[in-house]
């Protein structure tokens, strides 16, 4: 079978998703946006740092198929105090979405809380300052899964199996190590 040309293709459909993370004095605030030809949302989700917990959430729909899909946006609150972690979907599904909830919705909240690790990564770099240069792959993966050990088999990279993983386990804690570690918890207790 072959795959069609651009040239034989016709668009039927188009869905746009747009997602921005702004840094807080809590953590961050996540704000993702979705539009096709009969919706238009928007999510807001607060995330404390670094427990990861969705501490606010809030939504508009500012364009639906029909009225009565407004009537999913107060399911939103359910996820305050939900920790954005592997499995967090299953659970999102099963209180924000469903019959009493909106399943795009429940898509985009996930959206937001997939790319709030990017806004973590750049909280990380920022904290670290220029430790990060100075370490190997496995002393910054030992800090990693040190520091956010629920995020051990949340995907291929971070899987026990991986390398990466492999290869900082072997690894004992280094000066730069302890030192990255010491950085996150210092300013972390500083809240």
């Amino acid at each position: 079978m072959t795959s069609p040309t651009s040239d034989s293709r016709t668009s039927v459909y188009n869905r746009k998703k747009d997602v921005n993370i702004f840094l807080t004095d809590f953590g961050l605030t996540v704000v993702a946006k979705m539009g096709d030809r009969a919706h238009e949302m928007e999510v807001e989700l607060d995330v404390e740092l670094p427990s990861m917990v969705i501490k606010d959430i809030r939504g508009k729909m500012i364009r639906i198929p029909r009225k009565i899909c407004a009537g999913a946006l107060p399911t939103l609150k359910q996820a305050v105090g939900m920790t954005i972690k592997r499995g967090l979907s299953v659970k999102m599904e099963e209180t924000i979405g469903g019959k009493a909830g909106c399943s795009h919705l429940t898509n985009l909240v996930m959206e937001a809380c997939y790319c709030s690790f990017q806004g973590v990564y750049t909280k990380s770099v920022e904290v670290a300052g220029d430790i990060m240069d100075e370490m190997t792959d496995a002393e910054m993966m030992r800090a990693f899964i040190t520091l956010r050990p629920q995020m051990v088999d949340s995907c291929v990279a971070y899987s026990e199996e991986s390398g990466l993983i492999k290869d900082a386990r072997k690894l004992s804690d280094t000066d730069k190590v302890d030192k990255l570690i010491g950085r996150f918890v210092d300013a972390y207790a500083k809240k």
